[in-house]
């Protein structure tokens, strides 16, 4: 019988082995900071471009459609729009307001700005900036299709089509910025796993 606690040559090795510890250079940090600026610049434009064109729709909208419903969910619809240009909006501003901090203090390339502007994506994407989102943009369209179909009742099945493609996309959107939330929480915790380790 074999002695069940004679060491192991390869597993000895292994975990007695002198590991430098990993450290993410100044550059690094610089680099995914400007990658950072980079997604932003690009994803500002098309929300507001997003928001203000439905904007624009639901107010041609309310000029177009007489039924009193539709116009209901044509204002619901815009103030919605209205709340997220208004969290786009301040998102940018806090994110601006951070970095110009961090110019002043001379850390605007260091790993704590880096972990903060991840913090500041990652809760964009979850928690009550999310469902804040959710629970205002969900009811105008809505209204307005009920509208829709009251007004043309004979295209009922065809509204109730449109409803249900409406309610499974934005139902769609909750795992997709719950997945996106997820992925910066994970750069946020290599970072901090990085900094242990230093």
């Amino acid at each position: 019988m074999s002695d069940e606690f004679s060491p192991d040559p390869a597993q000895d090795a292994w975990q007695n082995q002198n590991v430098a510890p990993f450290h993410m250079s100044l550059d690094e940090i610089r680099r995914r900071i400007k990658q950072l600026d980079k997604n932003m610049r690009k994803r500002k434009p098309i929300g507001y471009a997003i928001c203000l064109t439905g904007i624009a729709l639901n107010i041609l909208s309310f000029f177009l459609f007489p039924n009193l419903i539709q116009r209901i969910g044509c204002v619901l619809t815009v103030v919605a729009l209205g709340y997220v240009l208004y969290q786009i909006r301040l998102y940018h501003l806090n994110r601006k307001e951070a970095a110009t901090t961090a110019a002043r203090k001379g850390s605007a390339a260091s790993a704590e700005f880096y972990r903060s502007e991840l913090q500041r994506l990652r809760d964009f994407t979850c928690g009550i900036w999310l469902w804040s989102r959710l629970v205002i943009i969900v009811p105008g369209p809505l209204v307005f299709m009920i509208g829709l179909q009251i007004a043309y009742p004979k295209a009922a099945s065809i509204v109730y089509a449109e409803m249900a493609f409406f309610l499974i996309l934005a139902a769609l959107g909750i795992p997709l910025n719950l997945r996106i939330s997820r992925k910066y929480q994970r750069e946020i915790n290599e970072l901090e796993s990085l900094q242990r380790d230093q």
